[in-house]
């Protein structure tokens, strides 16, 4: 029955969406803050500045706006920041990354 349980909340994880819609003022620090630092806090405590340690072939606006309209696993999908709120939060995110 745990099993199972497990199984579940992970498809469930791995399907969900959020609704969260970026206001038109929104900048790039503004989405992140409202949308995925719940989940994304820095990596070194010492250094708030750096969020994330991407991959260097993941360093980019492309691979960033997959992953945070499309999701992932563990990260729910985030389809409405598009446009130039999505192009804020891509640079937001890659000014506070470090690639390995």
């Amino acid at each position: 029955m745990i099993k199972f349980t497990l199984v579940s909340t992970f498809f469930l994880l791995a399907a969900c969406s959020r609704d969260y819609a970026p206001t038109s003022s929104a900048t790039g620090e503004t989405i992140f803050k409202e949308a995925c630092a719940e989940c994304h806090q820095p990596k070194d405590p010492t250094i708030p500045q750096v969020v994330f340690s991407l991959n260097e072939k993941n360093a980019n606006e492309r691979y960033i706006t997959h992953k945070v309209q499309g999701g992932s696993l563990m990260m729910p999908k985030f389809p409405n920041i598009t446009g130039s709120k999505m192009r804020s939060l891509s640079t937001y995110v890659l000014n506070h990354s470090v690639a390995q």
